[in-house]
């Protein structure tokens, strides 16, 4: 009864107002517009954020806005507790009184004290989204992270930036919580402002990230909304799930200020090379600037150098070499970049003081640069923009006949086309394959992955670099009689991969699992394969692997797979595999052409 009545009251304020303003179906328009839904994390199904402190009702979009205009604009002046909703809501009331032509009333930074600390504190005369790309060296971050940068001058005319990132507590140690509790009962999710130097060591030095900045289009009216949203979003509880409302929802959604359009991709699972693909596509982002890793640089610039050269920085990084001189000037100035990146590297994993560090720095600083018009640039295959998409769909023939069906809501396969990252990797969650046989009309599940993933990261001098993989998945298996069986499975592997070449790369795997057929039991054995892309957009994976203990029996399994891709374009890809199998003295073969579809 009590909302009820607040509502009536509501209703007839507003009336009245819109009246005075001889448009009273100007509300209706409103409650529609793109911008009010925006406002709300409204993505035209359901309300993103779920805390009701974000809310003044909880009806409805044209309640709410009935709401706000009534306690924003009443008849009389402004009471103590209006006041608190506009300093609650500033973004809310600062675009309802542009468009409702109320700009005679007080701004929303002269009534509240505090939000207009915050301004000052957190100026916003441009504004960037950050992409931190995928970590070579942990699989946990190979889907990249998301957040916006903020720049610009205080009243003191003091340069200031700052980060705004969005992100859950990650707990590995508890992975059946960590799945639940980000997928269905939700993680309480940590809204940050903070100094962006701050951010940007993390993912450079921490985590040795490659960091991509892209300015945003944005005009002086958006840039004051998106900060006034953001003071609002700070004072509520958001909780963060992967699937739905993660830090790529959250980058997205503000983006949207710059084209509100953006809103309606948050009905869909996002992620962050999602929201820099979609953003880049309406236009409001510019060219990128590359701020890349100290570990990126050694293997970058490593390829470039002869083996004599890289011996002579080793020598002289973890010794007190003499310094040389170097005839190739292009070569100078790489081996001084090397040195220096090398002491950056050991210095924020540990490896060096400060002392030493600066030392290093010195050293190589004082060596002849050659030509400084050389620069260490990202290679044109290397742009996120050109990777697939995170989502993929494929649909297959066997060579049993049956129909296979793949869903892979956030995904990468080793197979799949990795020339425009940094590493040869994999990555599925939650994704499952089935298949059909006409001619029996039966359906069948062959694969349910609930986490797996692979890295392949080529060894070098500098840097070292492990390969491995883990999954927790569900798998079919054919038997010694040659019938399939589903095998629930927990495992991973452990080895090294080498680069011979920039397309060709070998690895060796030891691999364990713990798996359930008639009882547990442990089968582990070794792996090796090869990775090589070729002519025409093609790229070939072929594995020879040796299981010890195959399905509980004491006796082993030998298995060679080929895979094989030929990317047609950056949204499909026609693939195919041939497996052979030799178990207990027979061979089972399998084979499928299958077509894979990115979104």
């Amino acid at each position: 009864m009590h909302l009820g009545r607040c509502l009536k009251g509501a209703v007839v304020s507003v009336l009245f107002l819109f009246s005075a303003q001889g448009g009273a179906s100007q509300l209706q328009e409103l409650s529609l517009d793109p911008f009010w839904q925006l406002l709300l994390h409204h993505n035209g199904q359901r309300f993103l954020v779920e805390d009701p402190r974000f809310y003044l009702s909880s009806l409805n979009q044209a309640d709410e806005l009935v709401q706000a205009v009534s306690v924003f604009f009443p008849e009389v002046a402004l009471s103590v507790d209006d006041i608190e909703v506009i300093c609650r809501f500033p973004a809310r009331y600062e675009w309802l009184r542009s468009r409702l032509s109320l700009m005679d009333r007080p701004s929303a930074a002269s009534l509240c004290t505090d939000y207009s600390e915050f301004l000052q504190r957190v100026p916003a005369e441009h504004i960037s989204l950050v992409y931190a790309a995928e970590n070579i060296t942990q699989p946990s971050s190979m889907m990249g992270h998301s957040f916006l940068a903020f720049r610009g001058k205080n009243t003191q005319n003091t340069e200031l930036a700052h980060a705004l990132t969005f992100f859950t507590d990650v707990d590995v140690s508890r992975p059946v919580d960590l799945i639940w509790g980000s997928l269905v009962r939700g993680k309480p999710g940590y809204l940050v402002v903070s100094p962006l130097r701050q951010q940007m060591a993390f993912y450079l030095h921490d985590e040795q990230r490659n960091v991509y900045e892209y300015p945003v289009r944005m005009n002086h009216e958006q840039r004051s909304l998106l900060l006034a949203h953001l003071w609002e979003l700070r004072q509520v509880d958001i909780d963060y799930y992967f699937h739905r409302f993660n830090c790529a929802t959250l980058t997205n959604n503000l983006l949207a200020f710059a084209e509100p359009s953006l809103l309606n991709a948050s009905a869909s699972w996002l992620s962050p090379l999602d929201v820099v693909k979609l953003s880049y596509g309406q236009g409001i982002l510019e060219a990128p600037v590359l701020h890349p890793s100290d570990k990126w640089k050694i293997r970058e610039i490593s390829k470039a150098l002869h083996q004599h050269e890289l011996d002579r920085v080793f020598r002289d990084m973890y010794s007190d070499g003499i310094p040389v001189v170097i005839p190739d000037p292009s070569h100078r100035f790489l081996l001084v970049e090397l040195g220096m990146s090398l002491a950056a590297f050991d210095y924020h994993s540990g490896e060096l003081s400060e002392p030493a560090f600066r030392k290093k720095v010195d050293y190589f600083s004082s060596l002849d640069h050659g030509d400084l018009a050389h620069r260490i640039e990202l290679p044109a295959n290397r742009d996120p923009l050109l990777r697939a998409n995170d989502s993929q769909v494929a649909l297959s023939w066997q060579n049993d006949r049956r129909i296979g069906l793949r869903w892979l809501p956030a995904a990468h396969l080793v197979s799949d086309n990795h020339r425009h990252a940094f590493s040869e990797s994999e990555l599925q969650l939650l994704s499952i394959t089935g298949s059909y046989q006409p001619e029996t009309r039966s359906l069948r599940l062959e694969q349910a992955t609930l986490y797996a993933v692979s890295s392949f990261i080529p060894y070098d001098k500098f840097t070292g670099g492990l390969s491995g993989r883990f999954h927790i998945s569900m798998y079919r298996q054919p038997d010694a009689l040659g019938h399939s069986t589903l095998i629930p499975s927990v495992g991973g592997g452990l080895g090294a991969s080498h680069s011979i070449h920039q397309d060709v790369m070998f690895y060796t795997l030891f691999n364990a699992a713990i798996e359930q057929h008639r009882g547990l039991y442990l089968t582990a054995g070794p792996e090796v394969g090869v990775m090589m892309y070729q002519l025409f957009n093609n790229k070939s994976v072929i594995s020879l692997r040796h299981d010890l203990n195959y399905m509980g029996s004491g006796k082993s399994r030998h298995a060679m797979r080929w895979q094989q891709s030929w990317f047609l374009h950056q949204d499909y890809t026609l693939h195919f595999s041939f497996e052979k199998q030799r178990f207990q003295g027979l061979h089972h073969i399998s084979s499928a052409l299958e077509l894979r579809l990115y979104y």
